[in-house]
């Protein structure tokens, strides 16, 4: 299959509907799905910038709004515990690693047929309401 960019599309989206009674499973998905993209889109010295830049910010975020159960706490967080959460954050991060080779095949597919910098990838991402830490900060 070929994926194409089609921004006139609609496209009716039910809000967690395999998620909503697992949140720990969308937290799970979530975050390795943001590292997924990373790998995939982003120029390689653009790509490792943005991982550590997101794990460290990530950890922090979590760290500093745990006891005021805010941010991604508020919400999810805090049905799950702080624990568990780091749990899935981590178990997350384990399953890029794991996935990583095949994540590296499909980024050579992508990157050789790249037609635009960073910037524009990071401006379309926005634009759809997918910024770097989207999410994160919530609330």
């Amino acid at each position: 299959w070929k994926c194409r960019f089609a921004p006139q599309a609609i496209v009716y989206h039910h809000k967690r509907a395999t998620t909503r009674n697992y949140p720990a499973k969308m937290l799970f998905y979530a975050n390795r799905n943001i590292y997924f993209n990373i790998i995939k889109n982003y120029s390689s010295s653009y790509m490792i910038i943005k991982a550590i830049i997101l794990t460290i910010v990530r950890n922090l975020i979590l760290l500093f709004f745990a006891p005021f159960n805010k941010g991604i706490l508020n919400d999810t967080g805090s049905r799950i515990g702080i624990l568990r959460l780091f749990i899935i954050f981590y178990k997350s991060t384990l399953s890029v690693l794991y996935h990583l080779n095949a994540m590296i095949r499909k980024r050579k597919l992508i990157q050789n047929s790249r037609i635009i910098g960073n910037k524009e990838i990071s401006d379309l991402f926005r634009t759809m309401g997918f910024a770097f830490l989207e999410g994160v900060l919530k609330r």
